[in-house]
């Protein structure tokens, strides 16, 4: 007994690849990464600030952000970006 079933058999028939659709499919070529979709986002919060205080200032300024176990870049980020 076969494994296909005369029915089976005459749709298998049916399927035939178009030549030269293949042909086009071999010889494109993908364009490379840089050049599809949309372009990245820089990250804007790769960024310097820069401001002005007195000692006194800085130092309070340590000591809340150690108050809450923080550095001062972590401390300033929070304060800035939230």
């Amino acid at each position: 007994m076969s494994v296909f079933d005369k029915d089976k058999k005459s749709v298998f028939k049916d399927i035939s690849a178009n030549k030269s659709f293949v042909e086009n499919a071999e010889s494109s070529t993908i364009p490379p990464k840089k050049s599809r979709g949309r372009n990245k986002i820089t990250n804007r919060r790769d960024k310097t600030y820069t401001f002005y205080c007195t000692q006194d200032e800085l130092n309070e300024l340590e000591r809340l952000a150690s108050e809450r176990h923080l550095t001062m870049a972590e401390y300033f980020r929070i304060k800035l970006f939230n």
